[in-house]
């Protein structure tokens, strides 16, 4: 990724494009590809981060992993220039949805043992990463709203001081924000990706109708196949890693019950 001027420079741009890939391919990579980034952001703001950041000899960001949560351990110079002041990154897997109105005991123990087995000393900042369906969009800013508590200023406005009064005796910590200074983090933040669809509504349905082309040219009518018998359908590609991890288990299950 490059950092370039909001103002464009063409030309520069270019040379630098030039520069990462000849010094990519002199380090031996076959393949290289070089993307950009255009921000107001200017680099000498966001480098002090990582230039005053003391790295350990042995830094190790080992990936800790379960069935909720990813959480990735920042120790390196390099992620804290990418990251800034986060001590770690939690990956929520499964999307927010609709039904998601709190953090569930099974969710909050996972990132639990998750972050303290990552080890973590820097614990400035947490920073979840999360996805969400279009229904649980509306949720995520209650359960992982990162704002601390306001601030009473000295102030002989009555108006204003009765205002900020009124907002910290109606302040309430989110969820995320609770279970991460429960851990001793300071404070939290979250990047959010919003999806689509609403699949949380299909839950204990029937299966829509459809057809599908089979490789053989064939088609295959979803109802007809079934022929009222319980099945397991599962969507993937080959470029999805949790399709890859599932095959076998299919697999299993097929051997199984045919």
């Amino acid at each position: 990724m490059i950092w370039t001027p909001a103002n464009g420079q063409v030309e520069l741009r270019k040379r630098i494009n030039q520069y990462l890939k000849d010094l990519c391919l002199s380090a031996g990579y076959e393949h290289v590809e070089v993307s950009e980034t255009t921000t107001s952001v200017d680099w000498k703001d966001t480098y002090p981060r990582a230039d005053g950041f003391n790295q350990p000899d042995d830094a190790h960001e080992t990936l800790i992993e379960n069935e909720h949560v990813r959480v990735f351990p920042i120790r390196t110079q390099l992620s804290k220039f990418v990251h800034g002041d986060a001590g770690c990154i939690v990956e929520i897997l499964h999307p927010v949805d609709g039904r998601m109105t709190e953090i569930s005991a099974e969710l909050e123990s996972s990132i639990r043992q998750a972050v303290q087995q990552a080890q973590i000393t820097d614990k400035h900042m947490m920073k979840f990463k999360l996805t969400s369906t279009t229904a649980g969009g509306k949720t995520v800013e209650s359960l992982f709203d990162a704002r601390s508590a306001p601030k009473v200023p000295e102030t002989n406005d009555s108006n204003l001081l009765k205002f900020f009064e009124e907002q910290a005796a109606e302040y309430k910590r989110s969820p995320a924000l609770k279970l991460a200074q429960e851990l001793g983090f300071r404070k939290i933040a979250y990047s959010h990706s919003p999806g689509g669809g609403a699949p949380e509504t299909l839950v204990g349905l029937d299966a829509p109708y459809f057809e599908l082309d089979l490789l053989n040219g064939d088609q295959i009518n979803l109802h007809d196949f079934i022929h009222g018998r319980p099945a397991l359908i599962t969507f993937w590609g080959l470029a999805c890693a949790p399709c890859r991890q599932e095959a076998p288990a299919l697999t299993e299950l097929f051997k199984a019950y045919g």
